[in-house]
């Protein structure tokens, strides 16, 4: 799989915030968006960080980069669940 590179992201809205979720992606594989905020924050030391909201509207309008790659089972402190997108990483074309 070739990698994504920055300059790919050069003309785009959020470059950077985009650089940075698909440096996470290609690290360590399909994540959920509140798991690659918590890497890019404590992990990577990053001081902007995408809110959740801007997360969500970031890896579900960039269908270039992003796909769902399917849905986990998040359990809250009073044992309720939800479901959350898993979200991956589109393969570069060479």
């Amino acid at each position: 799989m070739n990698q994504y590179v920055r300059g790919d992201f050069n003309g785009l809205r959020s470059r950077q915030a985009l650089w940075r979720i698909v440096r996470v992606l290609q690290e360590h594989g399909p994540q959920t968006a509140r798991n690659i905020r918590e890497m890019l924050e404590f992990d990577y030391k990053y001081f902007i960080v995408p809110a959740p909201r801007e997360m969500d509207n970031l890896l579900s309008k960039n269908p270039r980069f992003f796909y769902k790659f399917g849905i986990a089972k998040e359990i809250g402190i009073n044992n309720h669940g939800w479901d959350v997108i898993v979200w991956g990483l589109v393969e570069k074309d060479a």
